[in-house]
């Protein structure tokens, strides 16, 4: 099956697929939302009631979420809950990147000072009137 056809296949079904070493493609369950402000690459914290270790299902965060107020884009923190799809070992107050609600991969807190300093840049480079209730 042509690359572009498991693509469209894992669209289908709200899958990722991936390459192994024995070069089989293997299915990953990515959770896919249709909120626009999921497209921004995120950052959160991994809260205390997550359970230890590796879980592919319900990693409760502090993060942030991009939000359309009244003509306005709003950054706010929130607690929420992002999938794992990539099995990576987190935490309590592991720092993530998330993207299309799925947490992506484990940042130090440089990373996540560079993230947060270039995603305001981006955000304040649009000029849509952009406000943040987050930290710079």
């Amino acid at each position: 099956m042509a690359l572009s056809a498991l693509s469209a296949l894992s669209q289908e079904r709200g899958t990722a697929h991936r390459k192994s070493k024995s070069h089989s493609t293997e299915f990953l369950p990515l959770t896919v939302s249709t909120k626009p402000g999921n497209c921004l690459i995120q950052w959160g914290e991994v809260q205390e009631k997550t359970a230890k270790g590796i879980s592919i299902k319900g990693i409760s965060i502090k993060g942030i979420e991009l939000i359309s107020e009244s003509s306005e884009l709003k950054l706010k923190e929130k607690e929420k809950t992002v999938q794992n799809p990539f099995s990576i070992q987190l935490q309590p107050s592991s720092l993530i990147t998330v993207h299309w609600g799925n947490a992506i991969e484990k940042i130090s807190s440089e990373r996540l000072k560079n993230l947060k300093e270039y995603t305001f840049r981006s955000l304040k480079a649009i000029g849509n009137n952009v406000s943040s209730d987050v930290d710079e």
